[in-house]
């Protein structure tokens, strides 16, 4: 589909002098901020669109300036021409001369330009303000727009603010109206691309394109929705940008290299450039996605005590691996498998935490509490105690058993009437086998 050449106009008039600051000043707050409230109106709007078009007002989709301060004065009800004023020396038409960049402020205004600039400037919401851009675009009424007039509703949205929405700092409107028109392109191919994939559109040929349908394409596309309107711009900022650049004569000398840079400024957003641009934007997504894909490496992280890692003879002992970073909390030590080494975690005399690195051996015998110790100390005590105690036991039954067998034998001596040597009385704690060597 091809594009509608919409070309600005160059001429040799005189040039106006830029207007002083002190206009801007005599503006009160509470005139902006009338003035804000009734263009936020949608039908005030449309009114005053209508009243521009009326009669001998217009012509050739443009206005002079008398007319249109008086309408906008009148249609607002608003107490001086200040703000009409601003606002023609701010989107009035400028031309300029052929051997520079020298603007000139012409004496008419297009309508089209303005009633876009005061319905982005509303505070309506973004469907309404979509809406009634749709709606004053189109010129027949007839609820539908060609593909000139929506090349040309884009083209106007993008060059009304391109001061202020513009990316790159420019001081030269020229240059600012020729990347408004290159975003405009774009822009419009984007959509009309899309707006011939709609199944509604296989039905009609006659190439026009209705706000469902436009509407339905940016719901499609939110990246080309939020940035079809330009961004949200003060009215205060705008108005105080209505002063013009200084006029800057180009020689005759310095012409050629003027109009090198603006040719290279205009190769820079040609078709090869911008598929140079996509193609070297796809092999970097494409080398993104490899990478993805990748088998993911695991960073070093914070060292955690894992209760699978920990000695059961050593409580608080932490093997890990060799190459991650020492950050161990308070009263863990780590264990370095590939040395025999042990890190651990201590405050110093200042109270600063410091990572000190023993042996192995002088860990593990600091790493044994001490309360442990003593409860091990005091059970085995105890235990040497009870084996002492049935030790004793046993020997004193033994001794009894003995001096029974003595007395029994002393008896049956007695009875069998031998004389024998009077028996011996044994003390518990003596040994027994020495009484049996005396016995015999």
């Amino acid at each position: 589909m091809d594009r509608p050449n919409v070309a600005r106009n160059f001429s040799n008039t005189s040039t106006m002098k830029s207007p002083s600051t002190s206009d801007f000043t005599v503006i009160s707050d509470q005139e902006l901020s009338h003035f804000q409230k009734m263009i936020s109106d949608s039908e005030k709007i449309k009114e005053l669109w209508r009243k521009f078009r009326e009669g001998s007002n217009s012509k050739n989709g443009k206005i002079a300036k008398d007319t249109f301060i008086t309408l906008v004065k009148k249609h607002f009800k608003l107490l001086n021409d200040n703000i009409p004023s601003l606002l023609f020396r701010r989107f009035g038409i400028r031309r300029y001369t052929e051997k520079g960049q020298t603007e000139v402020l012409d004496n008419k205004i297009e309508l089209h330009d303005i009633i876009l600039a005061l319905t982005l400037l509303s505070r309506m919401t973004y469907e309404k303000k979509l809406e009634l851009v749709f709606d004053l675009t189109d010129v027949d009424e007839d609820g539908c727009l060609s593909p000139d007039e929506i090349f040309r509703m884009i083209e106007g949205i993008e060059r009304v603010f391109a001061k202020e929405n513009s990316d790159i700092k420019l001081d030269s409107r020229i240059l600012q109206e020729e990347l408004s028109r290159e975003k405009a392109i774009r822009k419009y191919d984007w959509a009309m691309k899309s707006v011939g994939q709609l199944e509604s559109r296989c039905m009609k040929e006659d190439g026009l394109v209705t706000f469902q349908e436009f509407n339905e394409v940016l719901v499609k596309m939110p990246l080309l929705r939020s940035q079809f309107l330009p961004r949200y711009t003060d009215l205060k900022s705008v108005l105080r940008n209505a002063y013009m650049e200084p006029a800057l004569e180009v020689s005759d000398e310095r012409l050629e290299d003027f109009l090198v840079f603006r040719y290279e400024m205009q190769a820079l957003f040609s078709d090869s450039v911008k598929s140079a641009r996509k193609r070297r934007w796809r092999e970097l997504a494409e080398t993104q996605d490899a990478i993805e894909r990748l088998p993911s490496i695991q960073k070093p992280s914070k060292i955690k005590a894992q209760p699978d890692y920990v000695h059961k003879e050593c409580p608080g002992l932490v093997r890990t691996s060799e190459n991650r970073d020492i950050a161990l909390p308070p009263g863990v030590w780590e264990y370095n498998s590939m040395g025999n080494k042990v890190y651990v975690r201590e405050s110093n005399i200042k109270g600063k935490v410091e990572v000190k690195q023993v042996d192995r051996d002088k860990a593990l015998a600091m790493i044994i509490p001490e309360r442990p110790v003593k409860k091990a100390l005091e059970a085995l005590k105890r235990q040497h105690e009870n084996e002492h105690t049935r030790n004793e036991d046993e020997e004193a039954v033994s001794c009894e058993a003995l001096i029974s067998k003595v007395n029994a034998q002393v008896d049956d001596t007695k009875r069998k009437k031998k004389e024998i040597q009077p028996y011996i009385v044994i003390h518990p704690n003596t040994n027994p086998n020495k009484v049996l060597r005396e016995l015999k």
